[in-house]
């Protein structure tokens, strides 16, 4: 299993967290990606203590700027927004990373238990697979977004890079974050370009507030997502 995260080195020293409890519950993982802002700083070496200790899996460490720079206008209306300029990054990773396939994960999550089965879904013919977001029906503008029914949550998300990369999807997404305000800029790209070829994964993988509303047993979950204020 191939996994990445994206951060900001504001967020290093909680990703800690995040990378531990996905080695020390999954053995099946090969690689871990950090496309990051700043890799010379102690953080990163709490990192790489954590990957150290299990052998087998392999740490890159990529730095990101020269991605947004090629990709984000200056001038768009999401640039430096609330959300920091790297929750873009989760959306270039085919153009980063030389993987045919990622799971990518926000560094605000704790994984419980094994997550293999994620890997397994067969997403030849999707561009990325996730776990409907719930809080998109409290805004009530998919219309707006141009979107009829699918749309997920970008916390955690199983990308087609091969599939993204041969019908240029990442320069349709930053076409629409050049062009448009969105509320949710990394996410709602994703959900705009990519709606007719996404998969719906079961619930467990990504439990945020909203998905606890839905869930009979919370202890279910495998992997927990501390998205948003609540």
């Amino acid at each position: 299993m191939i996994v990445s995260y994206v951060s900001n080195k504001k967020f290093y020293k909680y990703m800690v967290v995040s990378l531990y409890s996905l080695l020390s519950k999954n053995n099946n993982v090969d690689k871990v990606y950090l496309i990051c802002e700043d890799d010379r700083i102690d953080d990163i070496d709490k990192l790489r203590n954590v990957v150290d200790e299990y052998n087998n899996v392999e740490f890159c460490i990529i730095c990101l700027d020269k991605y947004i720079e090629k990709y984000l206008n200056k001038n768009s209306l999401n640039y430096n927004n609330y959300y920091s300029n790297y929750c873009f990054g989760k959306l270039l990773l085919a153009n980063i990373i030389p993987e045919d396939k990622v799971l990518y994960l926000d560094v605000d999550t704790i994984i419980s238990s094994d997550i293999s089965n994620i890997w397994k879904y067969n997403i030849d013919s999707y561009y990325c697979a996730g776990v409907k977001d719930f809080a998109i029906s409290y805004r009530g503008n998919l219309n707006e977004l141009g979107i009829n029914d699918k749309y997920i949550n970008s916390g955690v998300v199983v990308f087609n890079l091969d599939k993204i990369r041969k019908d240029g999807i990442v320069d349709r997404m930053f076409d629409v974050i050049n062009r448009r305000k969105l509320m949710y800029p990394d996410q709602d790209a994703l959900n705009i370009v990519c709606q007719y070829d996404i998969l719906y994964l079961p619930n467990i993988y990504n439990v945020t507030y909203d998905v606890t509303l839905k869930m009979n047993n919370y202890s279910l979950a495998k992997i927990y997502h501390f998205a948003g204020k609540k």
